[in-house]
């Protein structure tokens, strides 16, 4: 981190955390008005969110006062609220990768959760929680042609007829889980099946005769140079509206 001299000796501010949270309010409706944000007390209830927030997750003015739970009552928001307590209780910020569907299409979104914390007591008075799209196709294939420098693609043409598991496991490839068991965990995750070791050696052999290669680095590279489309994540495999991809 670095700081201008002139400012690493002031002193922290004087705020109450009644008026630190207001202030952290009016960021959130002056300066982030535009960002899929919201602002939670430590007591996981909301205090304030963008439109693009309300509109992204479905809610509105009715959970200003409530808990996630409001409009969400299953696992999905007993495992959301345990997560957010933990970043209350430790004042540590958390990440995570959610699959949420809009007008049909499952996309993913990486979420940024915050600890509030008043430099004057030192106390965590809340959340701050941002969210953003993630691309997973075109976000790898620019980072793949800045490391490479190449910018040809190859003729290669993504198979439309991979089965859900096998776009599944694209998935979890490109965002950089290559080991059978941690895809198998995340398959569990996502779907609520049970998948073994040996079921995605299975599909993974499939992906190879697909795209004619032998490694999972190749796979990854043909994958990355056929296709400028979002990866496509079958929607009915997720129980969900949205569905919490934990490590």
């Amino acid at each position: 981190m670095l700081i201008h001299n002139n400012y690493l000796n002031v002193k922290h501010n004087q705020f109450s955390d009644e008026e630190y949270m207001v202030n952290q309010l009016w960021f959130l409706k002056h300066i982030f008005y535009d960002e899929i944000a919201a602002i939670l007390d430590n007591n996981r209830q909301y205090l304030g969110l963008t439109n693009r927030f309300g509109d992204l997750f479905d809610c509105g003015s009715e959970i200003l006062g409530h808990t996630f739970s409001i409009y969400r009552d299953s696992s999905l928001s007993s495992s959301v609220e345990k997560a957010e307590q933990e970043i209350i209780n430790k004042k540590l910020p958390n990440d995570s990768v959610c699959q949420i569907k809009q007008n049909g299409q499952v996309k993913l979104y990486l979420i940024r959760k915050r600890p509030i914390i008043n430099s004057a007591t030192g106390n965590c008075l809340g959340i701050f929680t941002s969210a953003a799209l993630l691309n997973l196709a075109t976000h790898s294939n620019i980072i793949y042609r800045i490391m490479s420098g190449r910018q040809n693609k190859n003729e290669v043409i993504l198979n439309e007829q991979l089965s859900d598991e096998q776009h599944q496991i694209v998935a979890c490839l490109l965002m950089g889980f290559h080991q059978r068991k941690e895809i198998a965990s995340i398959l569990h995750n996502i779907t609520n099946k049970e998948y073994s070791e040996r079921q995605i050696k299975y599909y993974l052999t499939k992906l190879y005769q697909q795209y004619n290669c032998s490694t999972i680095s190749e796979l990854i590279e043909l994958i990355i140079n056929s296709t400028e489309r979002d990866l496509k994540l079958p929607a009915f495999s997720i129980p969900e509206t949205m569905n919490e991809l934990n490590n």
